[in-house]
């Protein structure tokens, strides 16, 4: 009995399994598109990417998938580890924000919305940085410009919203006097 429990199991796993690998990859990114505008989840591509390997290779080599940036406090880069990278110069951009460029690198030469949304204070002393106290520092905003700059030509939407100026001048001193073609909409916003 329980062997027939088991082979029922494995019989209703693999039918699942076979009707989701049987859609054709087109139709597997129309629908990840889809899904892509209507989820509201900025970290959609990269759930997409860990679902299992058909569906990474197919998401990872789509880069209309990968056009819009969204950088929060809540960004998978923004941990621990990176508060304590941003403050070791030796290290680059790509080095303490390895999402944000594997992101830039996935959508290849296509045009990028780019939208900066941080509401913490930044702090001006680099020892009171804690790794357990997790703030957006100035640091940060100055390393992700240069990070972001490297693809200020592709750029379409740029779109900067934190609670502090400092935050804005940071995050925007890198891009001045840089040509940004493309650009057709930029907005700065300040929470008070």
């Amino acid at each position: 009995m329980q062997n027939l429990r088991v082979s029922v199991q494995l019989l209703e796993q693999t039918t699942r399994e076979d009707h989701i690998t049987k859609l054709p990859n087109e139709l597997l990114i129309e629908i990840f598109t889809t899904a892509l505008w209507t989820s509201g989840r900025v970290d959609y591509p990269f759930l997409l990417s860990v679902i299992c390997k058909g569906w990474r290779a197919l998401a990872v080599n789509y880069p209309p998938l990968w056009t819009r940036l969204y950088i929060t406090e809540c960004s998978p880069d923004y941990s621990p580890a990176a508060t304590a990278l941003v403050l070791d110069t030796d290290l680059g951009p790509k080095a303490i924000f390895p999402r944000v460029s594997s992101f830039l690198k996935r959508s290849s030469h296509l045009d990028i919305d780019v939208f900066i949304r941080i509401g913490s204070a930044p702090f001006h002393d680099d020892a009171s940085l804690q790794p357990s106290h997790m703030v957006f520092t100035d640091k940060h905003f100055l390393c992700i410009s240069r990070l972001l700059v490297q693809h200020a030509h592709r750029i379409k939407n740029f779109s900067v919203d934190t609670g502090f100026w400092s935050s804005h001048v940071n995050a925007l001193t890198v891009f001045r006097n840089v040509p940004m073609p493309r650009l057709q909409e930029f907005e700065i916003c300040h929470r008070s």
